[in-house]
């Protein structure tokens, strides 16, 4: 569609106004907003003699963007001078969300094992998990861990068995 000379002149005038205003928007800025193209923009600034120059944001204008950051476990947001060095709220979700809390099947003591460390174990076959050494020596000693172990092959034995046998 085009503009008649009346509006093309009013049009100049509006982008000559608001450049001079706001010296930091950009020809693209300006053609956006007013819904021309930002080459036309560039032409009508250097044909009245506005720089065309981005000038830097005053201080009252620029805000720095706040971050919004969530714990990594109960996902509630995180406090803003938390955000640089911290990914949970508190120890409280550190600790369920880095461990797996166990209780020792000797003492019954209640310890914690890292989430990574019980995926390896596990992978292993390892299904007891002792507070200690001492406590891992007294289940050998009472062959808890050699029982366990037992059973579980037989339980795989038994089960190749009945897959050999159906075929």
């Amino acid at each position: 569609m085009r503009r008649s000379r009346f509006q093309a002149r009013k049009l100049k005038e509006k982008i000559v106004k608001s450049k001079i205003e706001f010296p930091w928007f950009s020809s693209r800025r300006l053609g956006h907003l007013f819904g021309v193209d930002h080459t036309w923009v560039l032409k009508v600034l250097k044909d009245s003699g506005v720089s065309t120059r981005l000038a830097p944001l005053p201080r009252k204008i620029r805000k720095k963007k706040k971050k919004i950051v969530f714990c990594k476990y109960c996902k509630s947001h995180l406090p803003q001078d938390r955000i640089k060095f911290q990914r949970y709220c508190d120890d409280k979700c550190k600790d369920l969300a880095l461990f797996v809390f166990f209780t020792c099947p000797i003492c019954s003591k209640i310890f914690k094992k890292k989430t990574t460390r019980v995926k390896v174990f596990k992978k292993r076959g390892y299904n007891n998990f002792f507070c200690g050494r001492p406590c891992y020596f007294e289940a050998l000693r009472r062959k808890l861990i050699v029982a366990n172990r037992q059973k579980e092959k037989k339980l795989i034995y038994k089960k190749l068995f009945t897959d050999f046998q159906e075929r």
